[in-house]
């Protein structure tokens, strides 16, 4: 038994010319797509990124304050005053260069590092880690404060060893220059251009899913008095995450957690840092609000999301409108408000 190898042969100059057109056809859609992507700048805010919307039209355009980099710099674990547990909101150690510029040695590390849970032991571990100092800033961004403290209830010994989050480079105190977005998908820069022609058309709220999953990713939704309250060019809109409203709200279990922690601890003074959603600040100020003031009135910590209400108004930017995180500006009003905490409990 024999078997014959297909092959593709072209019958004639027609067929041929058929197969190069296709073929020219296709190289000419993939490089227009490729010039399209290349000439889209790259984003530069985690929300443009994920939703693949124009950073001409999200990206922030006021300077913002210059951080010296001395004042980012990480304490070790045994010389610090200050111990921070948290999340991506203190990874660039902006808001902490508020308590460095007091003259506190501060060290973070990151919820990942102690397995996302405050456990029984955590005293007796931070001593067996080094740390001699007393204060413990517990910063968790409010979308995840519901599971981080239903982990925390359910832990009794820490695993892992201490972990600083590492360097940190200074922010740009102006928005990054035009660049050539070369690292991209081939169908980003159409997608992008698609995407912004949509929020510029649809005046209501847009949302933006993963393709592949049919998730809800990142939604723009309409903001009064938005100029003031944002530089983008699209101001009268704002970018939000998603998963910010598809997360369970914090209530009166977590904050009860929250005062079992503090009171099981009583050679800490732990201070609770809860920062706002963006969504939250901006667009649902109910959503959380009732936690965040039992915090307060329990002494653990401050009232951050009134604190930002009146924020986001007298701070242009508070929020980076192209990300989910503060700005360096809401970053260092933040970091004057914990040290203001800080001072009056302690009288």
């Amino acid at each position: 038994m024999s078997f014959a190898t297909p092959s593709v042969a072209f019958t004639g100059p027609g067929q041929a010319r058929t197969w190069l057109a296709i073929f020219g056809s296709a190289y000419v859609l993939a490089l227009a797509l490729c010039v399209v992507t290349v000439l889209t700048p790259a984003p530069y805010g985690d929300l443009t990124r994920i939703g693949r919307v124009p950073e001409s039209d999200f990206g922030w355009r006021t300077g913002q304050a210059a951080v010296p980099r001395a004042a980012l710099a990480d304490a070790p674990l045994a010389e610090a005053d200050v111990l921070v547990i948290g999340d991506s909101f203190s990874v660039g150690r902006l808001w902490q260069s508020v308590l460095v510029g007091q003259g506190l040695k501060v060290a973070s590390t990151h919820w990942d590092q102690i397995g996302n849970a405050l456990c029984s032991d955590l005293d007796e571990w931070l001593r067996s880690q080094g740390f001699r100092g007393r204060t413990v800033i517990v910063q968790t961004v409010q979308r995840w404060v519901v599971r981080r403290m239903d982990r925390s209830a359910a832990c009794a010994r820490t695993q892992g060893v201490y972990r600083p989050m590492g360097d940190s480079a200074a922010p740009p105190d102006e928005p990054p220059g035009w660049a050539l977005n070369d690292r991209a998908k081939l169908s980003t820069g159409i997608t992008t251009w698609t995407h912004g022609l949509r929020v510029r058309r649809d005046l209501r709220e847009v949302v933006f899913r993963d393709p592949d999953n049919d998730i809800p990713l990142v939604s723009v939704r309409p903001l009064a008095d938005g100029c003031v309250q944002f530089s983008h060019r699209l101001c009268d809109r704002g970018l939000f995450l998603a998963e910010d409203v598809m997360m369970d709200v914090p209530g009166d279990r977590q904050s009860a957690i929250a005062r079992r922690i503090s009171s099981a601890h009583p050679a800490l003074r732990i201070v609770w840092m809860i920062v706002p959603d963006k969504t939250t600040v901006y667009a649902e100020p109910g959503r959380g609000a009732g936690f965040a003031r039992q915090i307060e009135a329990a002494g653990l910590g401050p009232d951050l999301f009134a604190h930002a209400q009146a924020a986001r108004r007298s701070i242009r930017d508070f929020y980076w409108p192209n990300d989910t995180h503060l700005s360096t500006r809401g970053m260092l009003d933040v970091g004057e408000e914990i040290r203001r905490w800080i001072e009056r409990s302690a009288s």
